[in-house]
């Protein structure tokens, strides 16, 4: 008996064992954009616990291989977003009715913040994943340091000698 009761506490439920299909299905939505806690909602598929643990078991390299590509391929696809949702207008404007009756159209606050918000959001996720695509360039700094050091030394050499021809006259 006890042994019955432990099969059925152990039938159905979400999948926690590796299956090909399983995994191809999460890198294919990863890759389509969807973020791995809304495709790990899905009740036919397994807790991001269990995917992560495939990820770091070391058991499932064509996997973890498939898994990172799927990844960089869901940053292209939010950089796309990013250009969508800048360009897309719609509702950025409203009409509002005056007291006096008149009706004005003005900008759509809550609509521009929100595609605002969801732009920088996408930016700095591109930022982090993938610094050398999407990142910020820090080359600025080192031409500042450079022209600087240049322009030290170019003081400098013309300082010497007026201080040589100073020094001269005082003895």
């Amino acid at each position: 008996m006890p042994e019955q009761e432990e099969q059925k506490k152990n039938t159905g439920g979400r999948p926690s064992k590796f299956s090909q299909e399983i995994a191809d299905e999460i890198c294919k939505r990863l890759s389509s954009g969807e973020s791995l806690l809304n495709i790990c909602r899905d009740d036919h598929l397994p807790t991001r616990i269990s995917v992560y643990n495939w990820l770091l078991d070391g058991k499932h390299e064509a996997f973890f291989n498939n898994y990172a590509r799927a990844r960089e391929l869901q940053a292209e696809y939010l950089f796309d977003d990013c250009l969508d949702i800048a360009d897309d207008g719609t509702n950025d404007w409203m009409i509002i009715h005056k007291r006096s009756g008149e009706e004005e159209e003005v900008p759509n606050r809550e609509v521009l913040d929100r595609s605002r918000l969801r732009v920088d959001t996408r930016k700095w996720y591109l930022s982090k994943v993938l610094p050398k695509k999407f990142g910020e360039q820090k080359t600025g700094n080192v031409n500042v340091i450079i022209n600087i050091s240049e322009r030290i030394k170019e003081a400098r050499s013309r300082i010497d000698p007026a201080l040589r021809v100073f020094s001269e006259r005082e003895t």
